[in-house]
């Protein structure tokens, strides 16, 4: 839900009794939501395993500017659509699971850098995955050349 302070009281962050607050920087919007622990099963630690798997490729500096530059050029031309796009880990993230999704073979959980290069794999860069219809086109793709 959507909080409003009195008195012009700036905007909270973190918990507070039975309720946590959440501030969003890129539209100022405080929203508080009842503090709740989800149940863990195997499914997490699955999917926890496989994201620390991935992170532990460590793409390269280039490779992540490229990921926040396409990050900008998205939001310019779908305004509307941000779902999933907020940061340069959550592009890195979707890419790699739509990359499985189009090749089966690849376990994400084992995935490694050399791997990536010795089969060729589209997300090698930004300009591959984009060709290989990875990530939805934008405005100056042709340029994210960056390897992993």
């Amino acid at each position: 839900m959507k909080t409003r302070f009195q008195y012009g009281a700036p905007a909270l962050s973190g918990k507070a009794g039975d309720l946590t607050y959440c501030f969003r920087k890129d539209n100022g919007i405080v929203y508080a939501r009842r503090n709740r622990y989800p149940r863990i099963t195997d499914n997490n630690h699955q999917f926890g395993s496989t994201v620390r798997n991935l992170y532990r490729i460590k793409p390269s500096p280039g490779y992540i500017n490229d990921l926040r530059t396409y990050r900008q050029a998205y939001l310019k031309s779908h305004p509307a659509n941000k779902a999933g796009f907020n940061s340069w880990g959550n592009i890195y993230l979707k890419l790699m699971y739509e990359m499985q999704r189009f090749y089966p073979a690849i376990d994400l959980k084992s995935l490694s850098r050399g791997e990536i290069t010795l089969r060729d794999l589209p997300c090698k860069s930004v300009k591959s995955s984009i060709e290989a219809h990875l990530l939805p086109i934008v405005a100056g793709w042709e340029l994210l050349d960056s390897q992993i």
